[in-house]
């Protein structure tokens, strides 16, 4: 379970959008991607 959260940040972020529509939420998951991605 949790190597998928990893593996798929969009979706996770998605999620969490959706139940809060908060743009400062939106701009936290841009950034964990963006560090996903550079990890990756």
């Amino acid at each position: 379970m949790d190597r998928i959260k990893e593996r798929d940040p969009d979706a996770l972020c998605d999620k969490s959008a959706k139940n809060w529509t908060n743009v400062m939420l939106l701009v936290k998951c841009d950034l964990l991607h963006k560090l996903v991605m550079m990890n990756v």
